[in-house]
């Protein structure tokens, strides 16, 4: 109806252009001089006729221009009647529109009738027709009736396809968005594709899944012999608004969200019925069935390969697919709320994993032997080998093979074969898979530190691995002990030196600090690899903080400090001259006499801390004794 009135808008506007040419073409084709009218008589009616003989030039420049403006005025009412007609959606508000459209055109007439005089209207009608040439005619038609015939339906079909197919288009998108679907409530379904439901008033609904038609059978029945509570497929919200509002959350949000505590969700309803559906199995009794899917590989966005049951399965099992172990043999976490400041990642047992960790790497043929290492690279294998085609196989392929063949070192060898893979702590963006990272095995080669606190790699004590020797801890078979964490005597030394050549001091820091060592090993009778010393330059005073760790669980910490604080300090520094001594170097230039050995208490000034050694300055022309220095 709409086109239809177009059409005849478009039409009663070419009538008018039509007739305002007819004028101007019978105005101009008459002679051009003074204007002169000649009478004539009807011998049969006796009437009065006029005949237009000249006209004078300048009333042909004014007829010109009052065509141009009625040009102008028409081309004005076609476009605004154009969208006066398209954006009118009732058929009858249009009927009208269109009576209204073509009363505009009348206006001229109307005016003429009503305030014309009574000579001037019978000059018109009696005025004889105006002589015109013709127009070009080509088999009969002439110009203008081409130009029409072309120019109204083009221009019909340029504002159907520009103007009123979209008006249309957006109006049924509007009634289906506000009529259509169910009337009794209203639904959504998340980026996870979980139904949420909110309850209103109407009925009627049409879908095509089958958990969004038990979903909203089941809520026909809400307050009908069924409380909301007992839901068994929809996640029932407390506000209509909310329906919406949590539908536009990205897919990582809405998991974030339905499990902040990166736990298994699935293990009771609603959330067990959607774990049958996803892994279309009504036998699933909870995650524990589901544990077979949690290496299933699954391609985002479109479901792919396993038809989703491995993303399924790690979204609503996180727990049991391992999402909480930075370190464990599942690799895949697809699914899970993982990754920086989500729920797994801050979880507890996550924690407790990251500061039960080491800040100790395996060579490669131990990491061969190491059932979490060998399942990550058949994960990457498998993810290699897939039939369907999935991005970053071939480069899964070339990880997985320097993983086996170099362990740690796999960085080295795919930078020297210029394979992208990323880095530590993140895969390549390209690549499809969503695997945990990798520092967490190799936290040396990856420079875990403080700025990488928000990773998986270890923190011992909640220590960073680059800070462990900062706070002044062991690291003994596997293991990290550190003062204050673990239980150890803690203690200190004091020495003198007559020494003021720097030179001198540094080439007996080192024998003279593996014989502090080995004596404070010898006399409270531990062994030296459970001692850590600190030596610091105050002065002509050097301060030695000590750490003797209970390595051993037959030690006691009264007997090994009993032991060792009932030494005298003359005995004491006796036995240390003797081991120096016995290494060959003369310690007559340098003057060190030790002055004191006991609790950390007896240090002179301020007591030394985990970082002071790395805050003095005096330290830096000073070797360090590490693990190395004292087997």
């Amino acid at each position: 109806s709409c086109i239809v009135a177009l059409i005849c808008w478009y039409l009663m506007v070419a009538k008018e252009l039509s007739h305002a040419l007819a004028l101007l073409r019978g105005v101009l084709a008459m002679p051009t001089g003074p204007t002169r009218i000649d009478t004539r008589e009807n011998p049969f009616t006796k009437a009065i006729h006029y005949r237009l003989r000249c006209v004078a030039f300048r009333r042909k420049v004014f007829s010109t221009v009052l065509f141009g403006y009625r040009m102008l005025a028409a081309g004005v009412l076609v476009f605004v009647g154009t969208f006066f007609l398209v954006y009118t959606v009732s058929v009858t508000e249009l009927i009208l529109n269109a009576v209204a459209l073509g009363i505009i055109l009348d206006i001229d007439d109307l005016l003429f009738d009503a305030l014309a005089t009574t000579p001037g209207r019978h000059l018109v009608h009696q005025l004889d027709a105006l002589p015109m040439p013709s127009l070009p005619r080509v088999r009969g038609a002439d110009a203008k009736s081409v130009f029409m015939s072309i120019g109204i339906p083009c221009l019909t079909i340029l504002v159907y396809v520009s103007m009123l197919g979209p008006f249309v288009g957006t109006l049924q998108e509007v009634s289906l968005a506000m009529c259509g679907g169910n009337l009794g409530f209203v639904w959504n379904v998340d980026k996870r594709r979980v139904v949420l439901m909110a309850p209103t008033v109407g009925g009627g609904w049409e879908d095509q899944d089958a958990t969004k038609v038990y979903a909203v059978e089941e809520g026909e029945r809400i307050g009908h012999g069924l409380e909301q509570a007992d839901a068994k497929y929809g996640v029932w919200l407390s506000d209509v608004s909310l329906v919406g509002d949590l539908t536009t959350l990205s897919l990582a949000d809405s998991i974030d969200l339905f499990n902040p505590e990166c736990g298994d969700v699935g293990d009771a309803e609603p959330m067990l019925n959607y774990l049958k559906f996803f892994l279309q199995n009504e036998s699933i009794q909870g995650c524990a069935d589901a544990a077979p899917f949690c290496t299933s590989i699954s391609s985002l966005p479109d479901y792919g390969v396993d038809d989703g049951k491995g993303w399924a399965t790690r979204m609503l099992c996180s727990e049991t697919c391992g999402c909480r172990n930075p370190a464990g043999e599942n690799l895949h976490v697809q699914g899970c709320p993982y990754g920086s400041g989500r729920a797994c990642q801050v979880s507890e047992s996550f924690l407790e994993h990251r500061q039960s960790g080491v800040c100790l790497e395996q060579n490669a043929s131990s990491l061969q032997q190491f059932a979490p290492w060998v399942q990550w690279i058949e994960a990457l294998t498998s993810y290699g080998l897939q039939s369907a085609t999935l991005a970053g196989q071939q480069e899964a392929l070339l990880i997985a093979q320097a993983m086996w063949d170099h362990g740690c070192d796999f960085q080295a060898n795919l930078s020297a074969q210029n394979i992208s893979w990323g880095d530590c702590f993140n895969w390549n963006s390209s690549f499809g898979w969503d695997f945990k990272t990798l520092e967490v095995f190799c936290p040396l080669s990856c420079g875990c530190s403080r700025e990488t606190s928000d990773s998986s790699c270890p923190q011992p004590f909640g220590y960073s691995c680059a800070e462990l020797d900062q706070a002044r801890c062991l690291t003994w078979n596997q293991q990290h002990y550190c003062p204050g964490h673990s239980p150890a005597v803690e203690g200190a030394i004091t020495m003198t030196s007559t020494a003021t050549d720097p030179t001198v001091l540094a080439a007996l820091f080192m024998p003279v600090q593996m014989a502090l060592v080995n004596s404070l090993a010898y006399f409270s009778g531990a062994q030296s690899y459970a001692v850590r010393l600190d030596m610091q330059p105050r002065g002509a005073i050097i301060v030695g903080a000590f750490s003797i760790f209970l390595v051993d669980d037959t030690w006691n910490i009264q007997t090994l400090s009993s032991n060792l604080f009932s030494t005298s300090v003359n005995i004491f520094e006796a036995r240390v001259f003797q081991l120096v001594a016995a290494q060959g170097v003369n310690m007559t230039a340098a003057g060190i006499d030790i002055t004191s050995l006991g609790p950390p208490s007896l240090l002179p000034g301020r007591r030394l801390g985990p970082g002071d050694i790395d805050d003095d300055d005096d330290l830096r022309h000073l070797p360090s004794l590490s693990r190395k220095h004292l087997i």
